[in-house]
C-alpha cells in the first residue's frame, strides 16, 4: 500500500478545520479511500465521509461495503449533485 501522510503529521490548523472528508473508493498507488477515511477518523471520530467512485456499484462492492449510513457519490456527478450531497451530510 502507498503511504498516506498520517493526519498527525499535518500542521495543526489543517488538522482542526475539516469537518468532511471527500475521496474516492480507489486512489492511485495502492490506498484506498476507505483506509484514509479510518486514518482521518482515528484523529477525528466525527468526521464525516462521503466517497466516490466512476467504477460500477459491482466493482465497488467487491472491496467496499455499500450499507446504510455510508454517503456514496456515483460519478458522474453535476456540481449541483455534489453540492446537495456535501449539505445533506453535514445538516446529519
Amino acid at each position: 500500500m502507498s503511504p498516506v501522510m498520517s493526519p498527525a503529521a499535518r500542521p495543526p490548523n489543517q488538522r482542526t478545520l475539516a469537518a468532511i472528508v471527500f475521496t474516492d473508493v480507489v486512489i492511485p498507488g495502492g490506498a484506498s479511500g476507505p483506509d484514509l477515511a479510518r486514518q482521518f477518523q482515528a484523529e477525528k471520530s466525527a468526521l464525516r465521509v462521503i466517497f466516490s467512485s466512476g467504477y460500477s456499484i459491482d466493482v465497488v462492492e467487491k472491496d467496499f461495503e455499500l450499507r446504510e449510513g455510508v454517503n456514496f457519490l456515483q460519478k458522474p456527478y453535476s456540481p449541483h449533485r455534489l453540492a446537495q450531497t456535501v449539505r445533506e451530510v453535514l445538516e446529519r
